[in-house]
């Protein structure tokens, strides 16, 4: 398999090769995904759609504040709240914090 994140990578890590499950290491039988939606925004989006099918995959957890592409595919949802919902609106995104 090719790819491992891309966060913050260069191109070419998008090219390198890894083994799943990592040796030493089980399948993952459970996936909890906190946030906005990937499934739209990433290539080969129809390779997730089968992750999420899988019979492999136990269980799907999702948690947001809003209702996204891969929350249909969720055995539990939770919510989330925006940050206009939090107990101090005055810290919002904790502007300033280093």
């Amino acid at each position: 398999m090719d790819g491992r994140g891309f966060c913050g990578q260069s191109i070419e890590q998008q090219f390198k090769k890894f083994v799943y499950p990592m040796p030493g290491y089980s399948e993952i039988k459970m996936l909890y995904r906190y946030g906005g939606p990937s499934l739209g925004t990433m290539t080969e989006g129809n390779k997730m759609v089968k992750m999420f099918q899988s019979p492999k995959l136990d269980i799907v957890v999702t948690q947001d504040c809003w209702w996204h592409t891969e929350t249909r595919f969720a055995d539990i949802i939770l919510p989330a709240c925006t940050n206009l919902e939090r107990n101090d609106i005055g810290e919002w995104e904790r502007q300033g914090d280093t």
